[in-house]
């Protein structure tokens, strides 16, 4: 399976052109944030929607006292109407990935600047796949949302069991 990270730009205008067989996308966004528009159609698509934050550093910076990851999610989107990557969520990707792994010949992580969520979810991918997650790490282009690489190969690796 190929990877590739794409912004939300770029993903928009990629689609103008047709996809080939065996193309999945799997697009994140804000919750408030409109999908992008495309021109075409990939065989396989998954839309997610949260923010690109990691709950400690979260809880640092909100000055909240230490607390369990479930109470500190159930704050989060209660009282700052913030929406973290949560299990929930990692086992829908998860899920999406390994039912469609046989069909998926490239995989096109976007969000919105190409960089953060996107790079999360193809660094987990690669590491699952080939253990190779750190080369998404090492790329200065990229800086993987660590919530995100964390929640979703732990998914990959519960959900293969």
């Amino acid at each position: 399976m190929k990877l590739q990270i794409y912004s939300f730009g770029r993903l928009q205008k990629r689609s103008e052109q047709p996809f080939l067989p065996g193309t999945a996308i799997i697009s994140i966004g804000d919750p408030e944030m409109d999908p992008p528009a495309l021109a075409n159609q990939p065989e396989y698509y998954l839309r997610l929607s949260f923010d690109d934050i990691t709950l400690e550093n979260l809880r640092q910076a909100l000055e909240l006292p230490p607390m369990e990851e479930a109470e500190l999610e159930r704050l989060l989107i209660r009282q700052y109407h913030t929406f973290p990557f949560t299990w929930e969520l990692a086992a829908t990707a998860a899920d999406f990935i390994l039912q469609n792994m046989a069909g998926i010949q490239v995989l096109i992580c976007q969000c919105q600047f190409g960089q953060s969520r996107s790079a999360g979810v193809a660094a987990a991918v690669a590491e699952y796949l080939s253990g190779s997650g750190h080369m998404i790490f090492d790329d200065d282009r990229y800086s993987p949302n660590q919530l995100v690489y964390d929640r979703l190969l732990a998914a990959l690796r519960n959900r293969k069991n």
